[in-house]
């Protein structure tokens, strides 16, 4: 109780790391966001490290950082932050 469970965590970070995954590759392409052909991205691996619990009740930040462009491959890190705290 007053925390955020774990699989919703995963999940946020894999919804955040197909929109950055799109993001790289529309700039690869020199495209505008959101511009036909769509450009969609599946997860291949997931992997969450849990930092410490997260609070309930706040505004939660989820940044993803693009680590590699290799072709149709798009290799994203991201952080879930709570209260100015690194939680996953």
């Amino acid at each position: 109780p007053g925390y955020v469970a774990g699989g919703l965590l995963a999940s946020l970070i894999d919804c955040r790391g197909a929109g950055t995954a799109a993001a790289a590759a529309y700039r690869e392409a020199g495209r505008p966001m959101g511009s036909e052909p769509p450009f969609r991205f599946v997860t291949a691996s997931l992997q969450v490290d849990y930092l410490r619990p997260t609070p309930m009740g706040v505004p939660l930040e989820i940044r993803g950082r693009i680590q590699e462009v290799k072709g149709r491959k798009v290799v994203v890190s991201a952080t879930v932050t709570a209260d100015g705290a690194v939680c996953a």
